[in-house]
């Protein structure tokens, strides 16, 4: 399923962001670098032709419980890194509980 595997990309991702930073505190994680950040899995994923909505849609709802709203690099920004890593363990644990 594409959703599980752009979901664990981003988690890691988020998860390898965290510990690049002082006693993974929740730092000021700037709409720039969520921007960043989704450019790099859009880019890994991309061999696997995952993109668009493909992409996009499992993170949102995975973050916001919602398939629309605010660009994502902004919502990222305002939950934080401990909060997204928390809330997509949260839907990946669902997803496998559920299938």
């Amino acid at each position: 399923d594409t959703s599980i595997v752009v979901l664990q990309n981003f988690l890691g991702r988020l998860e390898s962001e965290l510990k690049s930073f002082d006693n993974n505190k929740d730092v000021d994680f700037n709409e720039e670098k969520s921007k960043n950040l989704i450019n790099m899995i859009g880019k890994s994923l991309k061999e696997l032709k995952i993109k668009g909505k493909f992409l996009y849609m499992p993170i949102r709802a995975s973050i916001t419980g919602k398939t629309h709203g605010p660009e994502l690099p902004m919502v990222i920004s305002i939950l934080g890194l401990k909060n997204c890593i928390q809330r997509v363990n949260q839907t990946l644990e669902y997803i496998k509980n559920n299938k």
